[in-house]
């Protein structure tokens, strides 16, 4: 029964630690994963706004805009990859110039003003930045844009990666709080070993104090200490018999 009750107390300790380290690198997990996702977000913003700058910066001059005009292609190299996006209109919205690799619908930019960045919500969502480039019948408007599924694949692999190593985490704590217990519950199940052989005749013997942690060291003086009023009371019994 005694064991049982030990090997009880033993699971509830290591349960214990094992929750309270689950909480804890869940808090640490959502901390790292909400840290890189901020700074990802960051370095695509700044990325796009890099780029319409670049762009702005390209067609200002009018020659460039129509070598542009006539070959995209020098866009598609610029650009980089499939995954990146750019529409450049003129003022009566008329697309100048499209890269459009994934066939993304162009957002509604009417009630946008320069500069802005924004997220379109679509089956492939995606990051986009705006801005207008001259004035009046001479103002062009950019919109550059990168789809983020790429980085939503990469966001929730790093997800599953932080979930496996949470779990492997509470798994090994749970056995090192099995195996902390055990060790620490020890000493306790000697100590009740030794009390449990000392019967009505061997009262003489007493618990060793010196050999228990100094948190049952108390406990171990108090059984000594019952021992030697158990010990004078048989003493006391035995001279009236």
């Amino acid at each position: 029964m005694s064991t049982k009750r030990n090997i009880s107390l033993r699971l509830r300790l290591a349960i214990i630690f094992s929750l309270i380290s689950a909480v804890l690198f869940a808090l640490m997990g959502a901390y790292v994963y909400g840290s890189l996702k901020s700074e990802v977000s960051l370095r695509d913003d700044q990325s796009l706004l890099g780029r319409v700058d670049r762009i702005k910066a390209i067609i200002q001059d009018n020659q460039n805009i129509e070598v542009l005009k006539s070959q995209p292609e020098l866009y598609d190299n610029m650009m980089g990859n499939k995954e990146n996006l750019l529409w450049i209109m003129n003022a009566e919205m008329t697309v100048l110039i499209e890269v459009n690799p994934v066939g993304f619908s162009m957002p509604d930019v009417n009630e946008l003003t320069s500069p802005t960045l924004f997220t379109v919500e679509a089956a492939q969502p995606a990051r986009m930045a705006w801005v207008t480039v001259g004035k009046g019948d001479n103002t062009l408007m950019v919109i550059a844009g990168k789809v983020l599924t790429e980085r939503n694949s990469m966001m929730a692999a790093y997800s599953r990666n932080l979930m496996m190593a949470w779990l492997v985490g509470v798994l090994l704590t749970f056995v090192v709080g099995w195996e902390a217990a055990r060790r620490g519950l020890k000493p306790l199940l000697y100590l009740s070993k030794q009390a449990a052989a000392i019967g009505p005749h061997d009262l003489k013997l007493r618990l060793d104090e010196g050999s228990q942690p100094q948190e049952l060291q108390a406990v171990t003086a108090a059984v000594n200490s019952m021992l030697t009023r158990l010990e004078d009371g048989y003493s006391r019994l035995s001279q009236f018999s």
